[in-house]
């Protein structure tokens, strides 16, 4: 399964800075996440998202720590947080199946264009 996770950042400081976001340390089922950099203005917030892959086909609560850095890699600051992944939706066979979980989440699985596997 898939997800996303978005991040804002913001330059509390008087001249154009650089930073690193990182997503790390995250529970075993989650997939590792490349870090991004934002360039940001003087009181400048932007919003960066991050794409969470899943290969945990129970589900569960995850973790993931959410890493700052300057521009020389100075750690600023960080924030642990909490991911609620639902049981994976797999499909054999067909396409277009539906699946719910314990809590009634719905999700659903789809063939891609070269159609169920034969």
């Amino acid at each position: 399964g898939h997800g996303s996770l978005t991040v804002e950042v913001g330059n509390t400081g008087e001249v154009l800075s650089e930073y690193s976001v990182s997503v790390t340390k995250c529970t075993t089922g989650l997939h590792d996440i490349a870090a991004k950099t934002l360039s940001l203005n003087p009181g400048e917030v932007k919003n960066t998202s991050f794409t969470l892959r899943s290969g945990d086909t129970d589900g569960g609560d995850k973790k993931c720590e959410v890493q700052l850095y300057d521009s020389n890699f100075n750690l600023l600051d960080t924030a642990m947080i909490d991911i609620k992944v639902g049981a994976a939706c797999m499909c054999f066979g067909i396409c277009g199946c539906v699946c719910e979980d314990d809590e009634n989440v719905k999700s659903t699985a789809h063939c891609s264009e070269a159609g169920p596997p034969t």
